[in-house]
Parts: structure tokens; sequence; C-alpha cells
């Protein structure tokens, strides 16, 4: 078979897991999602297959080496003392580690444009899903999801294509952290902002605070970079916050609640079918003012440090080994919670012991060591892999199940191609266009 259409099937790969499209595929096409798991698993093989040259020297790495003890062999040890693993928790272990190494392989083998152009494809489409979900929300979930999730639609959240609204707003904003590994010769002013201004809109219909909040400090400190970068100058990230901060963070915001305010008034009063908390009650507490975006973020901070405290104390409980992959949804199924743990450190902490979960946070802060950073940054004359270490851990902390969001392994094999290649082969790939 052709290489070529190797790296399509694994394009096909990747597009279905950066927009979820694996949930209409199982509902409208009948493929059930083990099924497609492993078909994903079998393209990413393929290409490490016609590419396992360079692929047995990556495997190789330190990096590539430390992913495959976090991700895939201590899960995998987990299912011998946890009563619920089942198979598919360890294949989908394997398919993120998958999706990392294939994606690493391809920017390698391809060249970054190929995989630049599809991220901002699947970027732009979940912008748009977000709208249309907002305006269509029971059609949208019915076509996307097989049915309308009460839980869901009766928050008035947009909750775009992967069925939840801050999900959707944490992949948006991932996406975008790695579409901004563009040359900073290539993408003017416009598309630059139309891009950065239309993910922020679509985040704002999520209502997702956490992602409203982090978006906007990635936007302005993107930004400054983006104008001083144009004209030659060079910017040092750490004294970018204060810039970043006090100027553009706010304004950001100020157009966070400009936006509700035109918005809300077009919110479907299907929504007041439910006794539940609505899109439009809860963002109009955005728009009465700063004051009260402050106490509605403090309200959530001390909600989700709430609903993770069970589960912290029942990681105490097995603090060195934990109790196995995918234990905490059998912990919330038998005893009866509500929700899952808000906190993705804590799940860690739960499932795979202490020492795992500060292992796993100081492999992200070891990330900024990557051998080539220095000078891929320049060459894109962004900080990637501090947006990108910086977002995830914050987001960490207001998910539970944030090492499931497919988009995140994506995205960090794609830092990984470009960062430990030489950066003479980007620029190389680069000028073909």
């Amino acid at each position: 078979m052709n290489s070529k259409y190797i790296f399509f099937l694994f394009y096909c790969t990747l597009f279905a897991n950066l927009t979820s499209l694996y949930f209409p595929l199982s509902t409208h096409l009948r493929l059930p999602l083990q099924l497609q798991g492993v078909c994903y698993i079998i393209s990413c093989l393929l290409v490490l297959f016609f590419e396992r040259n360079r692929a047995l020297r990556l495997i190789q790495n330190f990096w590539m080496i430390g992913l495959f003890v976090l991700i895939v062999l201590i899960p995998f040890c987990s299912i011998f003392y946890t009563p619920h693993a089942q198979l598919r928790e360890v294949a989908l272990v394997v398919l993120f580690y998958a999706l990392i190494f294939a994606t690493a392989i391809t920017v390698q083998t391809r060249g970054w444009y190929e995989m630049w152009r599809l991220l901002e494809i699947t970027l732009i489409i979940n912008i748009i899903a977000l709208a249309v979900s907002f305006i269509f929300p029971f059609q949208f979930i019915a076509l996307f999801s097989g049915g309308a999730h009460e839980y869901v639609l009766g928050q008035g959240r947009a909750p775009g294509l992967f069925v939840n609204g801050n999900q959707s707003a944490k992949v948006i904003t991932i996406l975008t952290v790695a579409w901004l590994a563009f040359p900073r010769s290539k993408i003017g002013i416009f598309r630059f902002y139309g891009i950065i201004f239309s993910a922020f809109c679509s985040i704002a219909m999520t209502g997702s605070r956490s992602s409203i909040l982090v978006f906007s400090f990635l936007a302005a400190v993107s930004s400054i970079h983006f104008i001083f970068t144009r004209r030659g100058m060079k910017v040092n990230f750490f004294k970018i916050y204060f810039v970043a901060i006090p100027i553009l963070l706010p304004l950001f915001l100020i157009v966070f609640i400009l936006v509700l305010k035109v918005i809300t008034p077009f919110l479907s009063d299907e929504f007041t079918r439910y006794n539940q908390d609505n899109l439009t009650s809860r963002l109009n507490k955005y728009t009465q003012g700063p004051a009260a975006i402050y106490e509605d973020l403090i309200e959530a901070a001390s909600g989700r440090f709430n609903v993770s405290a069970p589960y912290w104390e029942a990681a105490l409980k097995s603090p060195y080994i934990g109790h196995g992959v995918r234990s905490m949804f059998a912990m919330r199924y038998y005893s009866g919670l509500e929700l899952i743990s808000h906190n993705t450190f804590v799940t860690f902490a739960y499932e795979y012991g202490i020492p795992y979960m500060v292992i796993f946070f100081l492999f992200l802060i070891f990330l900024l060591k990557l051998p080539c950073r220095k000078n891929a940054e320049n060459y894109f004359a962004q900080p990637l892999l501090k947006y990108f270490v910086f977002i995830v851990m914050l987001f960490y902390m207001t998910i539970g199940t944030g090492h499931e969001l497919r988009p995140i392994w994506i995205v960090l094999g794609c830092i990984l191609g470009l960062m430990l290649s030489p950066p003479k082969h980007i620029e190389k790939v680069m000028s073909r266009r």
C-alpha cells in the first residue's frame, strides 16, 4: 500500500478524534466505539510500520519512554488488582499513546504544514459546531450523540461536538495552542484575530468559566507575541505577564460580557422545561459586572473542591498503587456519588497512587526541557510548550477526565514531533509553501 494512503487514513483518524466524530458514527452507522478504537489503533500502527526506522529511533527517546510508562505500562499493570477493569480500558490507554507516537512521526515525516492545516480545519469545525449547538441544542444533541441529554441541555450550555460544554471549550483552547505554531510571516493580522475572537466567542457560549479565563489569558499573551514578533522585536515570556494581565486580559473579559449581552436573548425557551440552572440565568450573572464573575468563580472553585474531596479521601486508603485504571467510575457507581472527580490529578491519585500523580505533574514541567524547544518556538514566534504545559495543568485541575480528552494527546504528539526533530527540518518543510 502506498504510504500516502496510510497517512491519509491516519489523518482521518485524527479528524475523528479531534471532532469526536466517533459519537455520530456509533449512533447512526452502528459502529461500536470499541470497534472504532481498534481501527484507530491499527491506523496508528500502520504509520509506525511504514516509518519504522524513524519510529525505532524515536521510541528510544527519553520522553517517549517516559510517556509509555505513564500512559500505558502503569495503567496496564493496575488491571491485576482492580476488580472492575476490562480489556477496553487497556485498549483506550494504548490508543492515547498510539496517537501521540503516530502524530509525532507524521509531523517529522510529512512536515508540519499538513498537520497544521488539519488542526486549523478541526478548530474551525469545533467553533462552528458550538455556535450551532447553542442555537439548536436539542437537534444538535440528537444528531451527534443519539438523544437529548437532560443534564447537558438542562444547564442550557452549548454542548459542542464533545457533548459537554466544558470539554468542547477545552478542546478549542488546546487546538488554538497548536494553531499558533505558524511562522511569524505567514499569517495576516485579520486571520489571526479572526480565529482568536471566533474561538473566544464560542467558548463564551459554553459558560465554562475556567476555559473563559484560561483562553482570555492565552489570547492576551499570544496577541502581544504576535504584534511584537512581526516587528522583529524580542519578547520575554515572563515579562509579558505584566503587560497582558492589566491590559489585554480585562479587554477580552469585557468582550466576553458584551458577547453574552448579545447572545443570551436568543436562547430558546425550551431551556425553561428543566428546573435546573440554565444558561440565561447563569450568564446573566456574568453580565452584571466583574464582582458577579468573581463570586461565581469562587463558588465554582469551592464546588469542585467539595466534589473531589471523597475521591481524595479514598485515594489515601491506597496511597501508593491506587485502585486501578478507571476505578473512579466504579466508585461513583457503587458509592452513589453524583459527579466524578473534577480534578484529573485527584483522579490520578485515586486510580494509580499519589506517587503517580506527583511524577505526572513533574513530567509536564520537565517537558519544558525538550532539546529543540527554543529554536522551534523562535521560528514560530510563540512559546508553544509553555502555553501547552500551563493550560493542561490548569485544565487538569478543573476536569476529572482530562487524560481522556484525546485532542490533548494529539497536540502533545505534534509538539514532540516538532521539538524532537531539528528546526532546519521545520524550515525546510515550511519553505515548500
